[in-house]
C-alpha cells in the first residue's frame, strides 16, 4: 500500500469534510466515524461521494458504495487507492 498517497488523500478528504460541516479540521481525524463522530447525514454522505469522485477523477463501482467503505477518512482513502491503483 502506498502510504504517501494514503496520507495525501486523507489530508484532502479532511479538507473536503471540513468544508461540508461546521467542525474544525482538528476534530476530523483519519479514524473518525463520519456518521457517528462527525455527524454527516445521508445527504452529506452522497455529496461526499460526489465530491471525492470529482476531486480524484474516479468513479466508484456500485459494489464499493457501502457504509464500510465510507465509514472513515482512512477507509475512503484506501478505497481511492484501490480505484486509482496506488497499491
Amino acid at each position: 500500500m502506498e502510504i504517501g498517497a494514503i496520507i495525501q488523500h486523507q489530508a484532502i478528504l479532511i479538507r473536503i469534510i471540513d468544508e461540508m460541516v461546521s467542525y474544525c479540521v482538528e476534530d476530523v481525524g483519519p479514524d473518525s466515524n463520519l456518521i457517528e463522530d462527525v455527524g454527516l447525514n445521508s445527504i452529506q454522505m452522497i455529496q461526499l461521494v460526489s465530491k471525492v469522485e470529482e476531486r480524484f477523477h474516479i468513479r466508484f463501482e456500485d459494489s464499493h458504495l457501502t457504509l464500510d467503505h465510507f465509514e472513515s477518512v482512512r477507509a475512503i482513502s484506501e478505497l481511492i487507492c484501490l480505484e486509482k491503483g496506488c497499491f
